[in-house]
């Protein structure tokens, strides 16, 4: 068995590259080593079936650690969801230990984690939420995150908020958190000029709190109503055209003063209503439209946290709204979006995507953030600010925007691989895992097999060739 391991950790290792940091003279991995360098083993933010990546987090640094120590050390992540759990034995599930024995050893193993959660098994229970994270980081009542790197920089670039992520979202969950995003522009705004701040606000979805790159495919118009009356008309940024119809449906626009390094300016904010005035929703299970599975809102929001009647992490408007983003109406950035629109859009409050959000509407939110977005800002919705309505449909337009609405939407990110993360539930990645692991594991059986044909085995059974050499050389 000692062959076949060296042969799986050489294989991991070759596949699997990380850069691992503090690798240095530690006596032990803690789960803080994890969690401080999650985005250094994940580069994309996204450690969906790949605990391959922790694996050789923990087997660079082994040879400078007891033995001991190794072995806890692998007892801090879920082998299947690649969640970071704490050092608590409701952690620990048994399973048949035959498997450790065959030929393919660990490999297998995990294979029969996949299948247990696959099929819905007593067997294995990750949330997928990450909660080891907020659970560990706060004791008390909660607090704001503490925001690095906050220096003389003259700008925020997208690398600082995806080196920034793991500390703004304790969880590693984004979803409908984008006030996070918020307060850490907003706790550098003074020191940097007012058009890297404005810039800075380009660089994540204020629905989904997707990362951005800097790229005018993100840029969508939009008109929406103020918090004391009337509509405003601006831009807005997003990863994928359902968050507009989210926008559209739930956002408002409120102002708040800013101090920036350039002085003191009034600018329009997008808000919605506080749910941490109706806390108690946030616990309220809801059917997820991807999987059809009945699940808390909080799990699937895990950074929405109510501290006195307040969202943590919250920067508020004038009339008291959480600020989640920021509306871009200066001449020049309309005049910008105008050019990716014509006419035929103007009675269309989203500019063209109005009956694409209808049909998203009648097939219950099946794309984008899903429900998860509208769940949380209908909680305590802005009372008296109802939206422009959407354009009405043809009858000979329905067909095709039926078939429109139904497309994956195409998705525009800082990083390819941050399509994935996190607004879709597990069930959506648990085929492709299962064919991922399954191809991982016939792979490093070949390699133990081609070992052995070659060098013979490493280890002896005890019960069968080891006895047989002993008899042989009685004789």
């Amino acid at each position: 068995m000692r062959a076949s391991s060296s042969l799986i950790t050489l294989l991991i290792t070759l596949l699997c590259p990380t850069l691992c940091l503090t690798k240095g003279n530690k006596s032990s991995i803690e789960p803080d080593d994890l969690r401080d360098n999650y985005m250094n083993i994940f580069k994309s933010g996204n450690r969906n079936a790949a605990s391959h990546l922790w694996t050789d987090f923990v087997l660079q640094r082994a040879n400078s650690l007891p033995e001991k120590a190794l072995l806890r050390a692998f007892k801090f992540f879920c082998a299947v969801s690649g969640s970071l759990l704490p050092d608590d034995p409701r952690t620990i599930y048994k399973v048949a230990s035959r498997l450790a024995h065959t030929e393919c050893g660990s490999v297998l193993l995990w294979l029969v984690f996949i299948e247990a959660v696959a099929y819905k098994l007593p067997v294995l229970t990750c949330n997928g939420a990450d909660s080891f994270f907020s659970d560990h980081l706060a004791d008390g009542a909660p607090e704001p995150y503490a925001v690095l790197n906050k220096g003389n920089n003259s700008s925020i670039e997208p690398d600082d908020l995806r080196d920034n992520y793991l500390h703004i979202f304790k969880s590693g969950n984004r979803n409908a958190a984008s006030h996070l995003w918020t307060d850490f522009v907003l706790q550098r705004a003074n020191s940097l000029p007012e058009k890297a701040v404005l810039r800075a606000f380009k660089f994540f979805c204020a629905v989904s709190g997707s990362l951005l790159p800097d790229d005018p495919r993100t840029m969508y118009k939009v008109s929406l109503p103020r918090v004391t009356g009337g509509n405003v008309s601006g831009t807005v940024h997003h990863c994928c055209w359902p968050c507009i119809c989210d926008m559209h449906d739930l956002v408002r626009v409120d102002t708040k003063k800013i101090e920036t390094a350039d002085g003191k300016k009034v600018y329009d904010f997008l808000v919605i209503g506080d749910p941490c005035k109706n806390a108690t929703r946030l616990d309220a299970k809801f059917k997820d439209p991807f999987s059809g599975e009945m699940s808390p809102l909080s799990m699937a929001a895990p950074e929405l946290k109510c501290h006195d009647g307040k969202l943590v992490g919250a920067h508020y408007s004038d009339h008291g709204y959480p600020i989640i983003g920021m509306l871009f109406n200066t001449k020049d950035q309309i005049d910008a979006a105008d050019k990716r629109y014509d006419d035929r859009y103007a009675n269309d409050p989203t500019f063209g995507f109005g009956g694409m959000c209808v049909m998203r509407q009648r097939h219950g939110f099946n794309s984008g953030m899903g429900l998860i977005f509208h769940l949380v800002a209908d909680i305590t919705p802005i009372r008296d600010t109802a939206p422009l309505p959407y354009p009405k449909i043809q009858m000979q337009e329905e067909d095709e925007l039926i078939q429109k609405a139904a497309l994956v939407p195409a998705m525009v990110s800082s990083d390819g691989e941050l399509m994935a993360v996190l607004p879709h539930p597990v069930a959506a990645w648990l085929p492709s895992a299962g064919l991922g692991m399954a191809g991982f594991a016939a792979v490093a059986c070949f390699m133990i097999r081609w070992h052995r044909s070659r060098h013979g085995r490493a280890v002896a059974d005890t019960e069968g060739h080891d006895s047989e050499s002993l008899g042989s050389e009685d004789t």
